[in-house]
């Protein structure tokens, strides 16, 4: 059976809120078994019709945690819809599409300790995109 990100996103008949992506992100750091989550939120300035600066706007997020990162295990559920695995604590597979839903693309870099994986997920993702590298850094972060 095949699925596409497109119809996938479909089914989600209601306005995801924007924070969504920041809270499903976080909730993967700690089901990875990460103890320490660092979330980073990216803005930029916004003006008025006449250019005077009135805010700003958050256009990103980045998240750093010591969890498991994206391992096999980890690689193989990412690319599987509905995915049970880790179902046990509750995971239902779909968090990942609400960032899709809010963001054109999300750059994802994750250090294994042995492994660097490194990817863009977007509309367009394709699963021979989360090939994992040698890691030559002293990183373990996802």
């Amino acid at each position: 059976m095949i699925v596409t990100i497109k119809s996938i996103l479909n089914q989600f008949n209601k306005e995801i809120p924007f924070l969504q992506p920041v809270y499903e992100a976080i909730v993967n750091s700690l089901e990875a078994n990460a103890t320490e989550v660092n979330v980073n939120f990216q803005s930029s300035e916004v003006f008025n019709i006449d250019g005077v600066p009135i805010g700003s706007r958050i256009t990103g997020f980045s998240i750093i945690d010591n969890g498991d990162g994206f391992n096999k295990d980890n690689r193989k559920s990412f690319i599987e819809y509905l995915s049970s695995y880790k179902q046990t604590l509750g995971c239902k597979g779909i968090g990942r599409f609400t960032w899709l839903k809010i963001f054109e693309d999300i750059e994802i870099e994750s250090y294994t300790g042995s492994e660097l994986v490194k990817f863009e997920f977007n509309k367009s993702f394709e699963p021979e995109n989360l090939k994992p590298e040698t890691n030559t850094s002293s990183k373990r972060t996802s």
